[in-house]
């Protein structure tokens, strides 16, 4: 009779629920005489039996409603799920809009860009040329300029620029070039530029230095330079190198890290601006290069030349050596830019005289950045003679500023 005494912490409902429903299904013992006498109540033991039946009637009908208010409930869970999931449909379609968007937007500027560029792109008139003097011997003249910075404007301690500067700088240049072709009669020569030709935009703080807009800037200098090369042109045949990657001329969405798009590079529109508008030239040959390794020869000796930002933190030594394995080929002499002092060191030696790496100067010279670094120098190119009859180069420097 123990189990069917009230327990600790049981309501009188509970218990008299629990007898009830244990006798209509059966796993009682007790009749309804003894569960009305334990249960302490006053009424027949028929009255009895009818009101459970009813009561469990009652439970069940209860019992029912919950699960049909739980299969409800799952129904809604999977209503919400399918819901999600269309939500996440939604928005992968919006996020594919946006992204087809950007790029039409994209593939738009880049369609405006090259008809604003093949729009300006005129070929030049030839100049008349001059008789090539080749008394002398077989010498083969180089220039190396980098870091042109067109487009920017600025004073700084010991220096001023802007695009009119740039001009006269390179007019400086040319006469310097011609002066020197004919005193060390130069029969061929050799434009070694090498890169960040224009200042670009690769932060928001620029735009305060910037005297005309990128487009424009890559524009105005490729017609500039075709121009100064077409002029160089009456004194003897040229070659143009033109260094296809530098960081300044890299297209990048700002604050986007450097070196993020490095294929996407203005120096490839205006290398390919200049060769298009010179096309008539006979006396001007501009090679397109299919890397951003700049490689040719003069006299048998091989040059390599890059803009030097690929490089950042390695030192020149180490560079020439691993790009000697990676492109497999040996080189004599290491053309670089990009740090804005010219340097001439020797790192070897080979059948032709001294292997050198060589840090050409900048056209545009010491700025408000390299002030604050205390490495400003001149602005300058370099001018190297190649001598058949001998090993090794002659080296001019030419100060602008």
């Amino acid at each position: 009779m123990e189990k069917y005494q009230r327990r600790n912490n049981e309501s009188f409902l509970d218990w008299k629920l629990r007898l009830i429903i244990d006798k209509i299904e059966k796993t009682s013992d007790l009749d309804w005489i003894e569960i009305r006498d334990l249960l302490g109540l006053e009424c027949s033991p028929d009255h009895l039996r009818k009101t459970a039946y009813g009561i469990y009637e009652y439970k069940n009908y209860i019992d029912e409603k919950i699960n049909e208010n739980i299969n409800d409930e799952k129904v809604f869970k999977q209503l919400e799920l399918k819901k999600l999931e269309l939500q996440k449909e939604k928005i992968k379609v919006q996020t594919t809009k946006l992204e087809l968007n950007k790029l039409l937007r994209k593939d738009a500027r880049y369609e405006e860009f090259w008809d604003r560029v093949q729009n300006s792109i005129e070929t030049v008139e030839s100049p008349i040329f001059q008789e090539v003097s080749s008394i002398g011997g077989e010498k083969i003249g180089l220039v190396g300029l980098s870091d042109i910075h067109f487009g920017k404007i600025f004073d700084s301690y010991n220096n001023s620029y802007s695009t009119e500067i740039c001009k006269q700088r390179l007019n400086i240049l040319m006469n310097e070039i011609i002066e020197w072709i004919k005193d060390r009669n130069i029969v061929e020569l050799h434009i070694l530029n090498c890169g960040d030709s224009l200042d670009g935009l690769l932060r928001v703080n620029q735009i305060r230095v910037l005297e005309m807009g990128v487009i424009d800037s890559a524009i105005e200098f490729g017609r500039m330079m075709a121009e100064w090369l077409n002029q160089l042109s009456k004194y003897m045949p040229l070659t143009y190198h033109h260094v296809k990657s530098a960081n300044h001329t890299e297209i990048r969405f700002l604050n986007v890290q450097a070196g993020s798009f490095p294929d996407e590079d203005l120096e490839k529109v205006i290398i390919n601006y200049i060769h298009d508008v010179l096309k008539d030239n006979p006396r001007i040959n501009v090679p397109l290069y299919e890397s951003e390794y700049a490689a040719f020869s003069i006299n048998g000796k091989n040059i390599l030349a890059f803009h030097g930002h690929q490089h950042k933190g390695k030192k020149s030594e180490t560079i020439l050596k691993e790009l000697q394995i990676l492109l497999n080929i040996k080189i004599d002499y290491m053309i670089i830019g990009h740090l804005h002092h010219d340097s001439i060191s020797t790192v070897g030696e080979s059948e032709f005289g001294n292997i050198k790496i060589i840090i050409l100067p900048s056209i545009m010279g010491s700025d408000a950045f390299s002030d604050k670094l205390l490495t400003g120098a001149k602005a300058g190119a370099m001018l190297f003679e190649f001598n058949t009859n001998k090993k090794g180069i002659s080296t001019t420097e030419v100060i602008l500023n």
